[in-house]
């Protein structure tokens, strides 16, 4: 699920994804295991950061696949939650819009326009500088 997802994000040019090492990647993506997914209540995919001023420092994000597979999910669906999770791991919020992967309960609409203008407007200020 995550690759097809990263690939999906890196095709759009707004955000290059590259793989690092437990250790030095700022990213991590986990999938669950069916005794871990209780924990996570109802929720297919959750993404944790951590933030100083408007930097990101670390995330975590993480997909249900148990709950996918209980709420019947498609592979299709499946790549759209993860497109969902890596978005909030780029700083994207939720966006009321449901034809937006950003959309709350998204589980159909894949990555958007709307989406890749959020992610080129959240990166184009140049590093130190501020709005």
């Amino acid at each position: 699920m995550w690759q097809d997802a990263i690939k999906a994000w890196n095709k759009t040019g707004a955000f290059k994804f590259k793989k690092g090492t437990a250790k030095t990647a700022q990213i991590k993506l986990t999938t669950d295991t069916a005794k871990q997914s209780a924990t996570m209540g109802d929720n297919v995919g959750v993404t944790e950061y951590w933030a100083r001023h408007n930097d990101l420092i670390a995330v975590i994000s993480t997909l249900n696949p148990a709950l996918l597979a209980e709420f019947g999910y498609s592979h299709a669906d499946d790549e759209h939650v993860a497109e969902h999770e890596l978005g909030h791991a780029m700083g994207l919020n939720h966006n009321p819009s449901s034809r937006s992967v950003m959309y709350y309960r998204n589980r159909s609409e894949g990555i958007q326009k709307v989406d890749v203008l959020g992610v080129k407007e959240r990166y184009s200020t140049p590093a130190g500088e501020s709005d």
